[in-house]
Order: structure tokens, then C-alpha cells, then sequence
């Protein structure tokens, strides 16, 4: 018997649902009854076909792509990292993104980061600032790519959301989430636990033009 799901009306593009969180997003977004428009860069990552998904083919670094994911949508996640090569991946499409989003009227972005993108209210304990330390030191590029990525949000007139993670669990195990502010409250989060909190931040306000950090 097919399974059956109550479609929802919103349409959600997703960047980066073929990669190991991005797939549990897709995953929670069905479950959710969201429909989806998926940018895929080649064909061998290309999904399984599911009535929900609607699938782009290209890159997210070229402008008129971006336009093609996010026509007919209401909201965006991008589940994104860095690129074998290109060290500017995520300020070059956050800068697409913002832009298509302005021209279209969508408001909604959320976004997953580590732990090394720092912001203005942040106050990490020593454990926390040592790991940031280390992945500035150790990947400086990507971290200051992230960096713009967020100036550039910040100064949008977007509703966006930059979700912080630690170390994500790929498994399906959903554990109590635990969301902060201020510093990351563990240092390992449920990848399930994780698209569970994505998701529901589409139709919530709580953490609007700021970058909680979870865990679980």
C-alpha cells in the first residue's frame, strides 16, 4: 500500500540535500508533508524519486540556478558545506541566495555552520574556544568564507536563522535537543535531532537573525 502524507501548500528549496545531514532533512521534510525542490549537481546524486521532491540539476554557484531552485518557494535550508577546491562556496551562494530571495519575496533562510563561526553575544567556555581555535587554525578558509556568509545575511533583509552544530551523529535516534545562545550546550547532535529542529523553525520565529547553537 503507498504511504499516504498530508501535502502542505509551503514549498521548501533545499541546497545541499544529498549530503549526510542534508539527506535527514529531506527525509524530516517529507515526513512533514513539506513539497521540495532540490538542487543536485550531478546526476549520480540525484534521489530517489518521491512525489514531494522536484529535482534541480546544477550547481549552487551559478546565479541563474539558484533562480531556477527557488522559483514557486516559500522558504530555503541550506545543509551546504565546504567545496573540494573552492574555498568562498558559502559567501558565494549566500550572496545568490539573498539576492533571488529579494526579486522573489521569500523571507524564510535557514542555515547549518560548526562551531568556528563566531558571533556577537557569543560566550563560549574554554573547552568551546579551543575548538574554534583549532578549526580557524586548521581550515581558516572555510571559516572565514562562513563569516562573510553571515555579514552578508545580516545585512538582508531576510529571516534567517544560522543553526551552530557540533559534531553531527548520523542516525535516526532522536534524543532530548538542547538549544543555546550563548555557547554550544554538548558536543554532539543527532542528525535526526537536528532535521527535526530545522524543520521547525519554518513556521517559527523564535531565533530570527541569530545562530543557536544545538546539540543533543
Amino acid at each position: 500500500m503507498q504511504e499516504e502524507f498530508k501535502v502542505r501548500s509551503s514549498k521548501i528549496a533545499v541546497l545541499g540535500g544529498t549530503g549526510k545531514s542534508g539527506k535527514f532533512i529531506v527525509e524530516e521534510l517529507i515526513r512533514n508533508g513539506f513539497q521540495i525542490k532540490m538542487l543536485v549537481r550531478s546526476a549520480e546524486k540525484t534521489p530517489l524519486l518521491h512525489p514531494l521532491v522536484e529535482v534541480v540539476m546544477g550547481s549552487a554557484r551559478n546565479h541563474t540556478n539558484i533562480q531556477r531552485l527557488l522559483s514557486d518557494c516559500n522558504g530555503v535550508i541550506s545543509a551546504l558545506g565546504p567545496s573540494m577546491g573552492e574555498t568562498d562556496t558559502c559567501s558565494v551562494v549566500v550572496k545568490h541566495v539573498t539576492m533571488v530571495m529579494k526579486q522573489l519575496n521569500i523571507k524564510r533562510y535557514i542555515e547549518i555552520a560548526g562551531l568556528g563561526l563566531t558571533v556577537p553575544g557569543d560566550k563560549k567556555r574554554l573547552t568551546s574556544r579551543l575548538i574554534s581555535w583549532g578549526i580557524q587554525k586548521f581550515s581558516p578558509a572555510t571559516v572565514n568564507d562562513r563569516r562573510k556568509g553571515y555579514d552578508i545575511l545580516s545585512a538582508s533583509n531576510t529571516e534567517w536563522t544560522i543553526i551552530r552544530c557540533p559534531s553531527i551523529e548520523l542516525t535516526e535516534v532522536r534524543r532530548e535537543l538542547k538549544v543555546s545562545l550563548t555557547d554550544s550546550p554538548g558536543f554532539k547532535v543527532s542528525a535526526a535531532d537536528l532535521a527535526g529542529f530545522i524543520v521547525s523553525q519554518l513556521s517559527k520565529s523564535d531565533y530570527l537573525q541569530k545562530c543557536p547553537f544545538v546539540a543533543s
